[in-house]
């Protein structure tokens, strides 16, 4: 059985908005105004001026273009087969799907990474909430799952430690 999850990017607007006018700036300058300029010098020096003033402005706009077509368009695709899960990135430049073997999975995490916004200001929810570690230990799946804070992990008090059976 096929299962296949679809989960869209929330879109930032101003990203969005920036990174397309600065796409649209870097293809008038690559498309218009670099090959009027090397319109003026001569034979085999005009072709390595115009790759050596195309090439920057050829990177940047790839740059752009990957964190534009990602923040704006982008998908996460979740197939769960019997055997394997993978995942592809819809709209991702340079990216191939990853593919996980349900035998070799042992445990899967969902972190959330919201802003969390308060009368006093705004933070991340990843940075004040409590941590888990998860370790193994050799083969009789011992694991440790510690629920301090960071800062309580320094201090080295208020120790709450739990292990159980995985």
């Amino acid at each position: 059985m096929l299962i296949t999850i679809k989960i869209k990017n929330k879109t930032n607007w101003a990203v969005t908005i920036v990174l397309g006018l600065g796409l649209l700036m870097l293809s008038f300058i690559i498309l218009i105004i670099i090959p009027l300029t090397s319109l003026q010098e001569q034979g085999f020096y005009a072709v390595l001026n115009f790759f050596s003033s195309v090439t920057p402005f050829a990177a940047f706009f790839i740059l752009f273009l990957y964190f534009w077509l990602w923040n704006t368009f982008g998908k996460t695709i979740l197939i769960i087969e019997p055997e394997q899960i993978t995942v592809r990135y819809k709209n991702k430049l340079f990216t191939k799907p990853k593919i996980y073997l349900k035998k070799e999975i042992e445990q899967i995490m969902v972190k959330d990474f919201k802003v969390e916004k308060s009368k006093l200001g705004v933070r991340y929810r990843w940075v004040n909430l409590f941590c888990c570690v998860y370790t193994k230990r050799k083969r009789n799946k011992n694991c440790r799952l510690d629920h301090r804070s960071q800062s309580q992990r320094n201090s080295g008090r208020n120790k709450k430690i739990g292990y159980y059976n995985a």
